[in-house]
């Protein structure tokens, strides 16, 4: 679904930071439980507006590689 995102065939898809990272492996790492002390502080952090920032530049810095 995302490479279909990506393509432009879908306009939106509902997926996890897990499937993300097949696309941008660094993703991967909002999939770390231990990360984060919980749930709210994963939903803080992904609220956050320069994590969301550096996270869309991850992705588009991967997209260009490939």
């Amino acid at each position: 679904m995302l490479q279909k995102m990506r393509a432009g065939d879908i306009d939106f898809v509902i997926t996890s930071t897990a499937n993300a990272s097949m696309l941008a492996p660094q993703a991967g790492v909002f999939s770390l439980h231990f990360i984060f002390r919980d749930q709210a502080h994963l939903a803080k952090s992904l609220a956050d507006p320069a994590i969301s920032l550096a996270f869309r530049d991850m992705v588009k810095d991967s997209v260009k590689g490939a």
